[in-house]
């Protein structure tokens, strides 16, 4: 796989993490 198509893949789920993170953060408070 190309090392950009990686870079891209990483900055997507980096991105579903964060989004994640709030809804979690949300919830416990």
């Amino acid at each position: 796989m190309p090392r950009e198509d990686f870079d891209q893949q990483l900055n997507l789920l980096q991105q579903e993490v964060e989004v994640l993170a709030q809804i979690v953060g949300k919830s416990i408070n």
